[in-house]
């Protein structure tokens, strides 16, 4: 996942970026003029945009393998790849989410935060560098908890941004505490620079430091031991919201986690070891508390925590297997076509998801 280092600042190579935040902007001020019957205009914009970011995104593929901006940012394939997933995600959850969302009076800037949120996403796919891992997961946390909060009048859904805050507030300040560590040892933020500094570093701090980047990243990957935000988010959350913070999230923060942990001295930190025991413990917990769910949506949520698990079982072969990082993307197409098509099922039935109704 590696490559090349750069030292130059091609704008080309965050276009897809670009693009998104403009239309998030563009969208967002369109939503603040437009009359209550054209909200709905403001998702024709946020579909436009993502056509663009994809077609950017795409151009992308077969480039420049390695980094860019002064080895902060990754624009190989595995980046691109991510972002069109994600883009994908996103795309279907703003068609999934015009007849849900048709009778909120003002629900056009929902829209502007869902490409917010896209573009959160996509930055962590492309982060190299501690800095952009933490700008990338803050944009993309700060935008869920408004997203899953938006049916304000819903106590459900409250309770489920509240949960999601306090645990992303308590974990989000451990990854950024752990890489002030990371940096501190390392003398920069950047990942290939710490490929050569953190090898002599102190393993105490070298440890403490791993472990709360990873438990940041676990949070947005809704794995073990921070994933009890996901069933109450799949459950309270809007439909389309959830389909959305149970997929896009996840796909930025796998690449991310691979991309730290593959910069790693193995014999100093026992990342692998570490790695796999979060897959074995996410995967069993999962499935074993969807045994217990007598509602769809709190199962589609148990379902998401254990499909973490999958995900990170690609992680620990990184370095063993050439098709460690093939088998990673593969596996997140398989699953975001899976989710959305259940939470598909979901919308259509306007949300009754217990089996009593």
């Amino acid at each position: 996942m590696g490559g090349t280092g750069g030292m130059e600042m091609p704008v080309g190579s965050i276009g897809p970026e670009i693009f998104l935040i403009a239309g998030a902007v563009v969208t967002l001020i369109y939503a603040m003029f437009a009359p209550r019957r054209l909200q709905v205009g403001a998702a024709v914009i946020a579909l436009a945009t993502l056509g663009v970011t994809a077609v950017a995104s795409a151009v992308m593929l077969r480039g420049a393998q390695g980094l860019t901006f002064f080895d902060t940012y990754a624009a190989d394939d595995t980046a691109v790849w991510a972002k069109l997933i994600i883009v994908g995600v996103a795309a279907v959850t703003i068609a999934m989410s015009v007849e849900w969302f048709a009778t909120d009076p003002r629900h056009g800037e929902y829209y502007a935060l869902l490409l917010l949120a896209t573009l959160g996403a996509v930055v962590l796919a492309g982060a190299a560098d501690l800095m952009a891992i933490i700008v990338g997961l803050l944009l993309s946390s700060a935008t869920g908890y408004v997203l899953a909060a938006y049916h304000r009048t819903d106590a459900r859904s409250g309770e489920a941004a509240v949960k999601y805050y306090l645990l992303g507030a308590l974990t989000n300040g451990g990854l950024v505490y752990g890489a002030v560590l990371l940096f501190g040892l390392g003398a920069t933020t950047t990942l290939a620079g710490l490929t050569d500094a953190l090898p002599g570093a102190d393993r105490t701090a070298l440890i403490a430091g791993t472990a709360l980047m990873v438990l940041g990243l676990a949070f947005k990957l809704g794995a073990v031991p921070a994933h009890a935000w996901v069933p109450d988010v799949a459950d309270g959350a809007p439909a389309p919201v959830a389909a959305f913070l149970t997929v896009a999230p996840k796909v930025g923060a796998l690449i991310a986690i691979a991309r730290l942990v593959s910069t790693l001295p193995e014999d100093r930190v026992g990342w692998r070891l570490l790695i796999a025991v979060l897959a074995a413990a996410t995967m069993t917990l999962g499935n074993l508390a969807a045994l217990w769910q007598d509602d769809v949506r709190r199962l589609l949520g148990w379902s998401a925590v254990s499909q973490s698990g999958y995900g990170l079982m690609a992680v620990v072969a990184l370095g063993r297997s050439e098709l460690a990082v093939p088998a990673l993307l593969f596996f997140l197409v398989a699953y975001a076509v899976a989710n959305l098509a259940a939470f598909g099922v979901v919308i259509e039935l306007r949300g009754r998801a217990d089996r009593a109704t």
